[in-house]
C-alpha cells in the first residue's frame, strides 16, 4: 500500500515538474473564432417555413412541406461545417488529403437516403400502400439531417474550433 501511495506521488511530482517546465510557453493550437452553430434556431426556422403545407391534408402538400424543410436544413448543416472546418481537406484512413465538397456529400446523402425510405414505405413485396405513405420519405430526411445538425453543434460545443498558434510556430523555427 505504502509503495503504490509513493508511486502515485512520484508520478504527481514528475506530471506537476513537466506542467512546470513548459509554463509560459505558447500553446501549440489556439481557440479560434467561430459563430456557434444553433442546431434547435435553425430546426424551428426550416420547420416554420414549411408548416401550412406539412400541415395540410393533402400528401402532395406535406410531401413539398418536408421535403423544403429537408433542403433547408442541408443548407443549414452546409453552413455550419463552415464553423467547423477552416479548409475542405479529407485526410483518408491512407493518410492522403483530397478535396471535401460538403454540398455534393450531403446532396447524395440526401438522395441515398431518402430513396432507401421510399423503398421502404412504398415499394415494398407486400405494399399497396396508397398514397398515405408518400411524403414520409422526405420526413425521414428531415429527421436524419436534424440528428446531424444536432449533432454537429454538439460537437462544436464540446470540441470548440482551433488553429495553429502562431507564437508556437515562431518559437519552434528558433
Amino acid at each position: 500500500m505504502r509503495q503504490t501511495i509513493r508511486r502515485t506521488l512520484l508520478a504527481l511530482l514528475f506530471a506537476l515538474g513537466t506542467v512546470a517546465a513548459h509554463a509560459g510557453e505558447p500553446a501549440p493550437y489556439i481557440r479560434r473564432e467561430f459563430k456557434p452553430i444553433d442546431a434547435e434556431g435553425q430546426i424551428a426556422a426550416c420547420r416554420e417555413k414549411s408548416r401550412q403545407l406539412v400541415e395540410s391534408t393533402g400528401t402532395e402538400a406535406n410531401r413539398a412541406g418536408f421535403l423544403d424543410i429537408s433542403l433547408c436544413l442541408r443548407d443549414a448543416i452546409i453552413d455550419a461545417y463552415g464553423e467547423m472546418f477552416s479548409d475542405n481537406d479529407f485526410t483518408g484512413s491512407d493518410g492522403k488529403k483530397t478535396q471535401y465538397n460538403i454540398r455534393d456529400e450531403v446532396e447524395s446523402l440526401r438522395g441515398t437516403y431518402g430513396r432507401l425510405m421510399w423503398r421502404i414505405y412504398n415499394d415494398h413485396d407486400g405494399c399497396f400502400c396508397g398514397t398515405m405513405w408518400q411524403s414520409q420519405h422526405n420526413l425521414e430526411t428531415v429527421k436524419l439531417f436534424e440528428g446531424i445538425l444536432r449533432l454537429m453543434a454538439a460537437q462544436q460545443e464540446h470540441y470548440p474550433p482551433k488553429t495553429p498558434n502562431p507564437e508556437f510556430e515562431k518559437q519552434q523555427k528558433r
